[in-house]
């Protein structure tokens, strides 16, 4: 049976270009949900089980799909002031921010094509769930990009045109057949090397299967004297159940000579799934370092308390997966730490769960923690930390402070000392709903800042839903017949949830661009609830749960939840046709004072629905902010494919330009031989209801 699955599945993906959306989401459920049953019933055959679960994330709504991550170069301050980009989020304090002035608010209507290239290989793979979101570095004078099979290029700036390729199949690695990106890179100069030897400047990656490699940053060729023939291998293959179920998404962060990464086991497939160690290697060598476990040991007194008894070994997850930022003069890397496995049920996991849902402050020279903060105490929501925290200094009460501010998918963003830990803006323990499903104990608080206020609502009048037309009125309310009025940390109950905010954000992994100079944070956030049903025949142990849905074409996803007595059904709160439920904007471009943690502007992102029967996935805005020393900021992220500049001071729309596809990257700029150029990939994704592409795209003016 598993040789005629991947027989089938492998015909799926050659002639996949054939079919209709709704035939591909069907088919590929339809796999998956054979190959769980499979499984279930012959698990003493685990070696070959093990293969067919290559497809299962496809059905799973797991945060790390959706999102992306940052990393960091040795050389950089906590403000990027080169009109260059060593880093992925522009520097290691994560700023996204650019000191590049040519391109302003007044002329920045003026912006042209300067160049358009597909970056597609000539043995470009399959992967099924595919996405171009990288955001390139420019450093001295080229352009660094990857693709979603992984390779790695370096262009000329000005032009496009490649310099070299490196090939990362030659590495002789595996190549995930479940996801196919590469957000970004990371750039080291070794200073104690002499100029033009072997590998000085070198360009580190860390692999969707956890091959960390190094290249020479100049011509491609591998750093032979890194690792083992220029890779280290850190997955944990063997906490696998299959192969892929530890994928990595994380780019790196480096300091002084430490480089540091996260993985991404799957956190809503079972409750004894890999754990999500952070690592640290030596950036020349490839020595390991330390390593960082956040789900805690008996070593660990304080943290290993708030675990029930025995429940701590047995529980995965709890990784990095949406990167680190770092403070090279205090010597710390901030690791924003995900939920723990299952992400939807606790009740195997009763108490508090720390360094879960935490900001974890680590000295980057030995991985011991220096501070932490706890921002959702037994997450049951998948509210994991979907980005970075920005290392940035805010003006309080006329005293300069070193803060670290939050970004999450509840809308709210939380300041802190980056030193110490303690919160700039105050933050309160709140009472929140008890009234849970049997075993599970929720938190009874749950800490909530006092400013800035909340950017999204934390509740929904059912009563009184927004209805585009009757009709659509009329399918929503259908949906949440007999739910309660949803709140923000609801427990589940037996006739379901509206999860508010959804677990897709908030804030999701685009996160926000700091500018430096005005002292505004500027973020895009969706609003975009979710429909939750905990239940026990969505359980593999109820396969009837399963054989319900196979052979569906409606939205909803199964999780299995494995090792709980539940499982979930999870689906956007959207009527058929793709329309929300809940009235427009779905999402917005914030900017906030974060000195007085006070909003300066609003403006809507996403008002109009992407029609789609069944495709909800159309609404979601996915992609990150930049901001530059001439008061603009830039943005796709958006389903209409639009590519827009906006005045940071005002929110005012300056330009859009209509992209080739959606472009779910953070985009990036330079200046280089006295001319600014702005560069977004135009990649679409899968995961948003984009057909793929592969266009990187520069924009300057005509001068």
């Amino acid at each position: 049976m598993e040789q005629n699955l991947l027989l089938l599945n492998s015909v799926y993906r050659k002639y996949k270009v054939l079919t209709p959306f709704f035939f591909d989401f069907f088919w590929r459920n339809f796999i998956i949900k054979l190959s769980l049953i499979t499984h279930h019933y012959f698990n003493s055959k685990r070696h070959q089980a093990r293969r067919l679960f290559v497809f299962l994330i496809a059905s799973l709504i797991v945060s790390e799909g959706t999102l992306a991550t940052d990393g960091g170069n040795v050389d950089d301050a906590a403000t990027n002031v080169a009109p260059e980009w060593q880093a992925y989020g522009g520097d290691v304090s994560y700023s996204r921010f650019s000191s590049a002035t040519q391109i302003t608010p007044e002329n920045v209507k003026g912006l042209e094509l300067a160049w358009d290239i597909r970056i597609a290989g000539e043995d470009e793979k399959t992967s099924l769930l595919r996405a171009f979101a990288n955001t390139p570095l420019m450093i001295d004078d080229s352009l660094f990009a990857c693709t979603p099979d992984e390779d790695i290029m370096a262009l000329n700036p000005e032009t496009g045109e490649t310099k070299w390729r490196f090939d990362f199949s030659t590495l002789g690695r595996e190549h995930s057949s479940i996801r196919g990106n590469c957000w970004g890179i990371v750039y080291h100069d070794n200073p104690n090397a002499k100029a033009g030897a072997h590998c000085k400047t070198r360009l580190l990656h860390v692999s969707q299967m956890g091959d960390l490699f190094a290249i020479d940053a100049q011509n491609g060729k591998i750093c032979e004297s890194f690792g083992t023939k220029g890779i280290v291998n850190f997955r944990a293959k063997d906490e696998e159940m299959f192969d892929g179920e530890i994928y990595n998404v994380t780019v790196p962060v480096i300091i002084d000579n430490t480089i540091v990464v996260g993985n991404s086991p799957m956190d809503g497939l079972r409750i004894d799934g890999p754990k999500g160690y952070i690592r640290a290697f030596d950036v020349l060598s490839g020595k390991a370092l330390w390593k960082f476990r956040p789900i805690p040991g008996p070593e660990d007194k304080e943290a290993y308390a708030t675990w029930a008894p025995g429940s701590a070994e047995k529980t995965g997850a709890g990784n990095v997966w949406s990167g680190f930022s770092a403070d090279p003069e205090l010597g710390l890397i901030y690791a924003p730490v995900a939920t723990v496995a299952p992400d939807y049920y606790g009740g195997e996991r009763v108490g508090d769960n720390l360094y879960a849902n935490s900001l974890v402050a680590l000295d980057a020279k030995t991985g011991k923690r220096v501070w932490h903060f706890q921002l959702v105490h037994h997450d049951v929501w998948d509210y994991d930390l979907p980005t970075p925290p920005l290392l940035v200094d805010l003006t309080i009460d006329g005293e300069i402070r070193k803060a670290a501010i939050q970004l999450t998918k509840m809308g709210m963003i939380y300041t802190f000392d980056r030193e110490t830990g303690e919160p700039i803006h105050e933050i309160i323990e709140r009472a929140v709903p008890q009234k849970a499903l049997a075993g599970e104990v929720m938190a009874k608080t749950q800490p909530f800042p006092v400013a800035p206020p909340p950017l999204i609502p934390h509740t929904l009048d059912l009563r009184n839903l927004y209805g585009l037309t009757p009709q659509h009125k009329k399918e929503c309310e259908a949906l949440v017949e007999g739910m309660p009025d949803p709140q923000i940390y609801a427990p589940y109950n037996a006739n379901g949830i509206v999860q508010i905010p959804g677990a897709g954000g908030g804030f999701s992994w685009g996160g926000a661009t700091f500018d430096s100079e005005r002292g505004i944070l500027v973020a895009p956030v969706m609003n975009f609830p979710i429909i939750l049903h905990l239940d026990k025949k969505y359980s593999l142990k109820w396969l009837g749960g399963i054989f319900s849905e196979l052979f569906s074409f409606r939205r909803p996803n199964l999780i299995p939840l494995m090792g709980t007595p539940y499982g979930l059904r999870a689906q956007f709160f959207a009527a058929k046709d793709g329309t929300p439920c809940t009235p427009p904007p779905w999402s917005k471009l914030v900017a906030l004072d974060m000195s007085k943690g006070t909003i300066l502007w609003e403006t809507p992102l996403l008002t109009e629905a992407a029609k789609g029967e069944n495709d909800n996935r159309q609404q979601m805005t996915l992609g990150g902010a930049i901001s530059t020393s001439a008061g603009v900021t830039f943005i796709a992220a958006t389903p209409d494919q639009k590519f827009r500049a906006f005045e940071t001071a005002t929110g005012k729309l300056l330009w859009e330009y209509k992209l080739p596809a959606t472009g779910n990257a953070t985009p990036m700029t330079y200046e280089v031989n006295g001319k600014q150029y702005v560069i977004i990939a135009a990649g679409g994704s899968d995961l948003v209801g984009s057909e793929p592409s592969d266009h990187l795209m520069a924009f300057r003016l005509n001068l």
